[in-house]
């Protein structure tokens, strides 16, 4: 940018509040995905359409959790209590906590299951299957999310057949329709090379 050091950091955080920046590697797969700065923008995503849904969510496991301690865990934890007091005087009191993954914690540990003949993993899926997965869900954050989005993708093609890549083609296109919404794709394929007029296609080479 140039200029003055301390006015470009003050852009570059502005620039990062503002816009949401999604970098899909070649491969990736939906677990790893539901990580890091992904799963941040998904969250936050969730609680600006489903905050009502989440709040519900959250105040249902808090109450579990109280039902726990209370009805199963407590008889028990007195029980302890009581033994305790005969041989150590000091000992109080005896709490015994249950450990229950947070909301967040639980949407990162989310599977999806593909059903053909029978159910699968999507981890059992090609890979072709699971870029296909991955883009559904790039486009869900671009119709729901509030904010602009800039997605770099990288080479999601690989291991599509000619017809396949472009249907991606087709869904990366419909990412970008949002005016606030970018996508930056490298790709090996002609295929999944776009034509139309809002798009900008750069060919880089080197020499041997």
């Amino acid at each position: 940018i140039g200029g003055d050091p301390e006015l470009e950091q003050k852009v570059i955080r502005q620039l990062r509040d503002v816009v949401r920046f999604v970098y899909i590697e070649s491969g990736s797969d939906v677990r790893a995905l539901l990580r890091g700065r992904f799963r941040d923008i998904l969250h936050a995503v969730l609680g600006e359409h489903r905050k009502s849904e989440l709040e519900k969510a959250r105040a249902l496991q808090a109450q579990f959790v109280r039902d726990l301690e209370k009805e199963l865990l407590a008889p028990l934890s007195n029980r302890i209590a009581e033994r305790l007091d005969d041989l150590f005087s000091d000992i109080r009191e005896v709490d015994l906590v249950p450990s229950m993954p947070s909301i967040d914690q639980m949407l990162e540990g989310v599977t999806i299951q593909l059903k053909d003949s029978v159910p699968t993993a999507l981890a059992s899926k090609g890979t072709g299957v699971r870029g296909g997965v991955l883009v559904a869900l790039l486009r869900y954050l671009a119709e729901q999310s509030r904010r602009s989005i800039v997605f770099a993708i990288e080479e999601p093609e690989a291991f599509l057949h000619p017809a396949a890549q472009e249907g991606m083609r087709h869904d990366i296109h419909e990412l970008a329709k949002r005016d606030d919404c970018s996508v930056i794709v490298t790709t090996h394929s002609p295929y999944l090379v776009p034509s139309y007029p809002s798009s900008r296609v750069v060919s880089v080479s080197k020499d041997l």
